[in-house]
C-alpha cells in the first residue's frame, strides 16, 4: 500500500488520461507590482514518505525515519536555487519536511493554511488499485465530491490562492511550498500540457517541481 498520494511509475491509460483535464474559471493572480520585477522560481515540494497507520486520517500522519533522510537529502539538492523561505502546508507531513528543508538551508519557514491536500475525510485505507480508481474518478469528475467533502476543482482554486498569496508576501524570491502530491499536480498541471492522473502517479516523495515564478511553466523535477 502507498501512502496517501500514491507514487506509482506507471502511465495512466489513454482513455483514462482523456478524461483528467479540467477546465477552471479565472483565479487571482500574483500582484502586478510582483510581476514587474525579475522572476525567480516557485518550487512546489511534496512532501517525504509518511508512515502509513490505517487507524489515524491521512492528514495527520508523520514522517518515517527514511523519509526524514529523504527530505535532507532533497535539501541538499534544491539548496542552489536559493531560496528565501519554505512555506508549508498545516499536515504534520508536510511541516515535518519543510522544518527539515528549512534547517538544512539555514532559511526561515512558516505554515499556512490552504496549502493541505484535497479533503479525504472517510476515506480509508485501501489497496493501491483501487486507491488509484477513486482518484481516477476524483478527477474525471471535477466538480463532484468522489472523495472526501472537495471536490478536484474547489482543491485546485483553494491551493492556487493560497500558493498566490504566498508569492505576494515574498516579491521578487524564489519561495519554496511543501505541500501534497494531489493539489501540486492540479496546479503543475493547470498550466502545462500535461494529464493530470499521469504526474501525481509518477510523482515521488518527496520531490521538488520547480516552476517559473511568470506563468508557472514547469522547469525540471527534483528527486530525492
Amino acid at each position: 500500500m502507498t501512502a496517501d498520494c500514491c507514487v506509482v511509475e506507471v502511465r495512466a491509460p489513454e482513455t483514462l488520461a482523456r478524461t483528467t483535464r479540467i477546465r477552471y474559471p479565472p483565479l487571482p493572480v500574483p500582484s502586478i507590482e510582483r510581476r514587474l520585477t525579475p522572476m525567480p522560481s516557485l518550487i512546489l515540494i511534496r512532501h517525504s514518505a509518511p508512515d502509513i497507520d490505517p487507524a489515524t486520517p491521512s492528514c495527520e500522519w508523520r514522517l518515517t525515519p527514511g523519509g526524514r533522510e529523504l527530505s535532507r537529502s532533497l535539501a541538499r539538492r534544491i539548496g542552489g536555487f536559493e531560496p528565501a523561505t519554505i512555506v508549508t502546508s498545516v499536515e504534520p507531513k508536510a511541516r515535518e519536511t519543510g522544518k527539515i528543508i528549512a534547517d538544512e538551508l539555514g532559511i526561515p519557514l512558516q505554515v499556512r493554511e490552504g496549502l493541505q491536500e484535497n479533503d479525504r475525510y472517510g476515506l480509508a485505507v485501501v489497496g493501491e488499485e483501487r486507491y488509484r480508481e477513486l482518484f481516477a474518478e476524483f478527477l474525471a469528475a471535477p466538480e463532484t465530491n468522489v472523495v472526501g467533502r472537495e471536490t478536484a476543482s474547489m482543491a485546485s482554486q483553494r491551493f492556487h490562492r493560497a500558493v498566490v498569496e504566498a508569492l505576494d508576501d515574498f516579491p521578487g524570491q524564489t519561495i519554496a511550498v511543501v505541500a501534497h502530491g494531489m493539489v501540486i499536480s492540479l496546479f503543475v498541471t493547470r498550466f502545462n500540457a500535461i494529464e493530470t492522473f499521469e504526474f501525481w502517479s509518477g510523482l515521488g516523495m518527496p520531490a521538488a517541481v520547480i516552476l517559473d515564478r511568470d506563468g508557472y511553466r514547469l522547469v525540471r523535477i527534483i528527486g530525492a
